[in-house]
């Protein structure tokens, strides 16, 4: 396991290291958890891919810690066997031979123990290697959160991430036209060949002729015009359409996800020449001069937004385009940050001036701030609100003139119910009953006449009204 005692210090320097990435996962955990970002930290491919890191590191201690003491009780197990038997079977005399047959089958015993030991030590071992080389694959993944601190950069990790759906549904068309095309391989040249008489060489030998390392010729022994129609066929299919297709898809998302990111960023030449010069402004007597941090500062600044929404901006998860009316609302209520703004925050005005300065440097990196396009439809969002502005003013007006109107009609609909229902009883008192009939004396004066009694009145008695 140590090939040389030095080999120790490797070996602590990674655990020690391992437990930093330990606690300070757990510490961005606690942070997250604080802030109620939980949930969209654990939806974080890097995230997982730390944890991962973490758990794996574990395991491959424990791992080595296994083999370690396997191998040295193998070692004590091998010094314990002892030297051979004393007699042989073949050659012990009579009075011998029972006793060299028990020392013999003993010691055997003993030896299958050891070599059935020693396997287990050596496939504990592959996979130890197995488990380092793959931990080693994860600890390049792990590289890639590290580049993300660069703009661009980040704009090519979170088109990788945005198009995996894209690889693995390719991937699911690619396999079927290769095994599709290795079966008629093998249904060809499977009887002549030895690298296609199975379906498994089949494939390999596909692939070596998808790498170029295959010879027409061969095949061309077999059926010229078979292996003519077959290779150009494979040819035309996986080397001009399936690459092709992909190529294009692939340059499709990406474009897809620096028009959504806009850009951002500058290059690592630019990076590094503003690396330089923040370096020498904090030696000069102005970057010495005591103000507010700068990380403190945009604290305060983005106290008031959504912590989610600035953590995806950090993590080039979010869409910078103008899709929808809040994004236009939000852009244009933005808050004007001034020199005057940054000094009344404890920030030095030629600090504030530089800082400012930078910022719009750096929106000028951004394509989707300054294109036109973008221009045009933040003057197009400030008109419209203009307009809806003066929109409201207007619909105010009209909505107190028209309820004035329905107050008076309202009232005019009162009073007509009120004639209504007077009407009505009117209607009813000269109404008569069944069996009263109306009469006119000799002066023309109306009275009413019960037909069946007899009975005369001028109105109706007060029962029948």
């Amino acid at each position: 396991v140590f090939q040389h005692w030095s080999h120790v210090f490797i070996n602590v320097i990674f655990a020690m290291v391992l437990m930093v990435q330990f606690g300070v996962m757990v510490q961005q955990i606690n942070t997250e958890n604080n802030r109620g970002l939980l949930k969209l930290h654990l939806r974080d491919v890097w995230t997982w891919l730390d944890i991962g890191l973490v758990l794996g590191g574990i395991i491959l201690i424990v791992w080595f810690g296994v083999v370690y003491f396997e191998q040295e009780s193998f070692k004590s197990n091998v010094v314990l066997l002892g030297d051979l038997p004393i007699y042989d079977v073949l050659t012990a005399r009579e009075e011998r031979f029972v006793q060299a047959t028990l020392m013999n089958r003993a010691f055997q015993g003993q030896v299958t123990k050891l070599m059935d030991h020693l396997i287990f030590v050596i496939d504990r071992t592959v996979w130890l290697r197995s488990l380092t080389a793959w931990y080693v694959v994860m600890l390049t993944f792990r590289f890639f959160r590290g580049y993300a601190g660069q703009p661009r950069t980040a704009v090519l990790l979170q088109a990788m991430m945005y198009m995996a759906p894209l690889f693995l549904h390719y991937l699911v068309v690619w396999v079927v036209v290769f095994c599709n095309f290795a079966l008629m391989g093998y249904i060809l040249f499977g009887e002549q060949l030895y690298g296609w008489h199975t379906a498994a060489l089949s494939i390999t030998s596909l692939l070596k002729v998808l790498l170029g390392e295959s010879e027409y010729k061969d095949l061309s022994s077999v059926s010229q015009i078979s292996a003519f129609l077959w290779w150009w066929s494979f040819f035309i299919v996986m080397t001009l359409l399936l690459a092709r297709v992909l190529t294009a898809a692939v340059l499709r998302r990406f474009l897809e996800v620096r028009a959504a990111l806009g850009e951002p960023g500058i290059g690592m030449p630019q990076q590094i020449a503003n690396l330089l010069k923040n370096l020498w402004h904090i030696r000069s007597y102005e970057g010495a001069i005591k103000s507010t941090p700068e990380e403190e500062l945009l604290d305060m600044l983005a106290a008031d937004l959504d912590p989610a929404h600035v953590k995806q901006l950090m993590q080039m998860m979010q869409d910078r385009r103008l899709t929808t009316r809040e994004d236009l609302s939000k852009a244009q209520n933005d808050k004007i940050v001034d020199v005057e703004f940054l000094v009344s925050r404890g920030l030095e005005p030629q600090s504030a001036e530089r800082l400012l300065e930078r910022c719009q440097e750096w929106a000028k990196d951004i394509s989707m701030t300054s294109s036109a396009t973008h221009r045009l439809m933040m003057l197009v969002a400030r008109q419209m609100a203009y307009v809806k502005t003066e929109a409201d003013r207007i619909q105010r007006k009209v909505r107190g003139r028209v309820d004035r109107a329905a107050q008076a009609h309202d009232r005019v609909a009162v009073k007509h119910a009120k004639s209504v229902a007077l009407g009505k009883r009117i209607r009813r008192a000269q109404t008569l009953p069944p069996g009263w009939t109306p009469h006119r004396d000799e002066s023309g004066r109306r009275y009413l006449r019960h037909e069946e009694s007899g009975l005369t009145s001028w109105t109706l008695p007060r029962h029948l009204i």
